[in-house]
């Protein structure tokens, strides 16, 4: 029986101070190197210059797209057309329509030349506001620009 039991006592352990070293060295090497994406580079985004004047309608103008708060999601509005409502549960027909009605709508205006000016109202959720331009810029609009409204003058 006394064959069986060990010498010396000692056991096999790691060296747990080194291995934290390198894990901390790799971390360190990993969050210093590593390169984050700036969250608004990916959206081409074109904000308007503010002015007291007030823009002269025309025919010939920008193409003018609406957005409304909705309480089940968001109503899209190309000038003078029928509202479109994009709503959480059917959000991919509802896309499937903006595109339809823009492109149709886009033939009657030089979007290639005057733009596009999106007026969006303060309560639209931002997931709306950008299903709505990604469908806009997919359809080959470059031109979008966001108009902010006055309170006063909606």
């Amino acid at each position: 029986m006394s064959g069986l039991m060990r010498r010396g006592g000692g056991g096999m352990g790691l060296r747990m101070t080194a291995m934290i070293d390198v894990i901390f060295l790799l971390l360190t090497f990993f969050v210093l190197t590593a390169r984050f994406p700036k969250p608004e580079a990916n959206l081409p985004v074109v904000m308007p210059k503010p002015s007291t004047e007030t823009a002269a309608v025309s025919d010939n103008g920008p193409m003018k797209i609406y957005l409304k708060a909705m309480p089940s999601g968001c109503q899209v509005t190309f000038g003078e057309t029928k509202p479109i409502e994009l709503q959480h549960d059917n959000l991919d027909t509802g896309l499937a329509a903006v595109t339809n009605d823009f492109l149709e709508a886009a033939q009657s205006f030089n979007i290639a030349e005057k733009g596009l000016e999106l007026y969006c109202e303060d309560a639209v959720e931002w997931d709306y506001v950008v299903k709505v331009y990604d469908v806009l810029y997919r359809s080959g609009a470059r031109k979008i620009a966001f108009v902010s409204q006055d309170k006063q003058n909606p």
